[in-house]
């Protein structure tokens, strides 16, 4: 996942619990950011960086939440307060909708979408009603 202002790469390492994190310099190469790889939860599956380049998210499979970061200006990743977040059965995916308000999350347990607000800090509360059925099957 490349940050909105395409001044990072942040990779998850499945096996490894961790996410990987770059600089792209100018020639295009990937530079290790200072700390990386950072801990994620058990077997983090997929990553969504917000629009606003500020907070990292992380839907992690085998530990059923979400964890969420803020960015540092040079991307070195922090935990949110309360991070990681509960989260739905079988996390398989995490997107930011374009306004940075609201965060999804995939289910393949149930084929559900589970809704977050998003915090000022890049916290997840979920939405009331939270999760919605989904029309699609998992094989």
């Amino acid at each position: 996942m490349i940050d909105s202002a395409a001044r990072f790469v942040y990779v998850v390492n499945e096996f490894g619990n961790s996410i990987s994190a770059y600089r792209i310099d100018s020639s295009g190469a990937l530079v290790p950011i200072p700390g990386s790889p950072f801990l994620a939860g058990h077997d983090p599956i997929q990553v969504a960086v917000d629009p606003t380049a500020r907070f990292l998210y992380v839907a992690n499979r085998g530990s059923n939440d979400v964890s969420a970061y803020s960015i540092s200006s040079d991307g070195t990743l922090t935990p949110v307060p309360g991070s990681p977040f509960a989260g739905p059965d079988g996390p398989a995916s995490v997107v930011v909708d374009p306004t940075a308000r609201f965060a999804y999350v995939l289910n393949r347990i149930g084929n559900r979408v589970s809704a977050y607000s998003i915090g000022s800090n890049g916290a997840l509360t979920p939405v009331q009603g939270s999760s919605f059925a989904a029309p699609f099957q998992w094989r």
